[in-house]
């Protein structure tokens, strides 16, 4: 998380973000966070999750986008995690014009070990996402979404990355972008299938959503082949 962002956040931020949704204070524990602040608490008698995220990370408009996806898949039979309402029956809301509060029903399960779940796990998460991108064919919502392009890795390749890989960079781009995007080949996916975003309830996982519009996810593939065959074949992308 940007340093910056961490200053701007206070107590106080958090107190009334628990507020909008009657968590009770004495009950707030703090989570391992990464781009977020995360947080489980009790409302009534049921376990939930707050999270509070700023505004450059994640803004209103993308956050509405988000659970109205949440919620469409739920629809759909799904197991996820459904956003929950405030006190005043909204499902945002927007603490000092900087940070958007949101709360989702605690998941069961546990963080799974990388590398250490049985073959069966893994193959339920393929056919989990699998499911989710079958069902994101037929959604339709009046909220924008990311693009593959918008990723933020892709924003700073070039910042971070040797001046000589930047024509296969920029070649890539184009390329890729002059791809059809069709309904069978280009669409809503869930953007970060990584060990911090599902947990595991015996060989289960519940993935925990987020979501771009991507074609086929093979982009930073193809840019590490790329430099693989260029004179640079000793090079290791860290994305």
């Amino acid at each position: 998380m940007d340093k910056k962002i961490k200053l701007l956040y206070t107590q106080d931020i958090l107190r009334q973000s628990a507020q909008c949704f009657g968590i009770r204070e004495d009950s707030i524990f703090e989570l391992n966070g990464f781009q977020n602040f995360v947080y489980s608490g009790v409302v009534g008698d049921r376990k939930v999750i707050l999270r509070i995220a700023h505004v450059t990370h994640r803004n209103e408009l993308l956050i509405r986008a988000e659970l109205d996806f949440i919620m469409f898949l739920a629809d759909c039979g799904m197991k996820v995690a459904r956003p929950i309402q405030s006190l005043s029956g909204d499902l945002i809301h927007i603490i000092d014009e900087s940070f958007v509060v949101t709360a989702f029903e605690k998941a069961p399960g546990k963080n799974a070990v990388i590398a250490e779940e049985s073959n069966t796990f893994y193959e339920n998460i393929g056919q989990m996402v699998g499911t989710i991108h079958k069902f994101s064919l037929h959604y339709s919502s009046q909220h924008s979404r990311y693009e593959w392009n918008d990723n933020a890795l892709l924003a700073s390749f070039k910042k971070y990355c040797p001046l000589e890989l930047h024509d296969n960079f920029d070649r890539l781009i184009t390329e890729v972008s002059a791809l059809a995007k069709e309904k069978d080949t280009y669409g809503l996916i869930h953007g970060d299938i990584s060990p911090g975003n599902y947990l595991m309830m015996g060989t289960m996982p519940l993935l925990l959503i987020m979501t771009t519009r991507n074609i086929a996810g093979l982009f930073l593939i193809l840019l590490l082949h790329y430099s693989m065959k260029s004179q640079f074949r000793g090079l290791c992308l860290e994305m």
